[in-house]
């Protein structure tokens, strides 16, 4: 439970311990220690999935990229087949992002447009109108 939720049970903060890892929360009767800095979710979660601990950063996969591999083996240095692996299906499962245009080429506005087409009216001649005789 985090400091918030034992104070809204009704306990109060006592003391901290003397490492200062630890809040001492009491009520009375009964007694408990919280850390005093709360674990990220993510740290826990490496922790549990890391094979060593140095790796833990914050981010949940340290797996090295296919590229990062692909440098690693032009240096000379041996890789491992299982992180090639990895590193595969993470990048067949990555979500591909669309490719955009260098440029964008910005449309003209809808009055440009307008009044362009007014123009280019104007500049035709006008249609000779065909002259009908009715016959009595």
């Amino acid at each position: 439970m985090s400091r918030e939720q034992l104070e809204a049970a009704g306990y109060g903060f006592h003391h901290q311990s003397e490492d200062g890892k630890y809040l001492i929360m009491g009520n009375g009767t009964d007694a408990f220690a919280i850390p005093a800095q709360q674990e990220s979710p993510i740290k826990a979660a490496e922790m549990t999935t890391e094979q060593n601990y140095n790796m833990i950063d914050g981010v949940l996969n340290n797996t090295p990229t296919m590229s990062e591999l692909e440098a690693k083996a032009k240096a000379g240095e041996q890789i491992s087949l299982f992180d090639v692996a990895e590193a595969a299906k993470a990048k067949a499962q990555k979500p591909k992002q669309p490719q955009r245009p260098a440029q964008k080429q910005k449309k003209p506005s809808i009055r440009a447009q307008l009044k362009a087409a007014k123009e280019e009216q104007q500049k035709k001649p006008p249609q000779r109108e065909k002259a009908q005789e009715l016959e009595v």
